[in-house]
């Protein structure tokens, strides 16, 4: 398959060319380097847990952590983070912050053998989440949109899916899910809405919100 990828990068480039949009792909294919380059640190990784914004400060503290060490860990042994242990199993853990290998057994999603091989060290962990002072532990997480946010919402994805309609291009492609949050609580362009993005949608989005 490799071998027709110099004739496809030609076909496309020609394509984008044709449609003065080349420059695009350039800034979509730097930014996603870019994106590796500046990955995020293993103790950040907590905030990438669906539903950790419902934990308070001191259970963020806990799954702080955990993802820490999975983060470190799946560099370590060259697996998926997940096969080190789950975001369900890392978030139920800190909630419960169970004592014993025996209180590690009723966790959701947490494997039998992730106990045998990892559960003193996980009790470990949840101990130094505990015993961390108050002033040492995470802010607390942004919680989801308000409901009467909900008409903007629709508003926004509403002006993107007819702007992808008009230029032929997925709308997932204008704008993503926490495009749209930033814009309605920060009411500012995120950095991912600059460049090309900015004068094709970005600034008629960022009207709407404001106006």
């Amino acid at each position: 398959d490799v071998a027709y990828l110099p004739e496809i990068y030609r076909i496309l480039a020609d394509k984008l060319n044709g449609l003065g949009r080349f420059n695009w792909w350039i800034e979509d294919c730097l930014a996603v380097s870019n994106r590796f380059c500046d990955y995020p640190a293993p103790d950040q990784h907590y905030k990438k847990v669906k539903s950790a914004w419902k934990l308070s400060v001191r259970e963020l503290a806990i799954l702080q952590r955990l993802t820490e060490w999975r983060e470190l860990q799946a560099r370590q042994r060259d697996v998926p983070r997940g096969r080190i242990i789950k975001d369900r199993a890392c978030l139920e853990l800190a909630r419960h912050q169970p004592q014993s290998l025996h209180q590690l057994s009723p966790i959701d999603d947490l494997d039998r053998r992730v106990i045998r091989r990892d559960g003193e060290t996980l009790l470990t962990l949840i101990e130094q989440g505990q015993s961390l002072a108050d002033n040492a532990l995470p802010p607390s997480l942004p919680k989801p949109l308000p409901a009467q946010t909900g008409s903007l919402l629709k508003s926004l994805k509403a002006l993107v899916e007819q702007r992808g309609v008009h230029l032929n291009l997925p709308r997932e492609m204008l704008a993503r899910k926490k495009d749209y949050e930033y814009l309605i609580r920060e009411q500012s362009l995120p950095e991912s809405m600059q460049g090309w993005r900015k004068d094709v949608i970005a600034d008629e989005l960022l009207a709407l919100v404001c106006r």
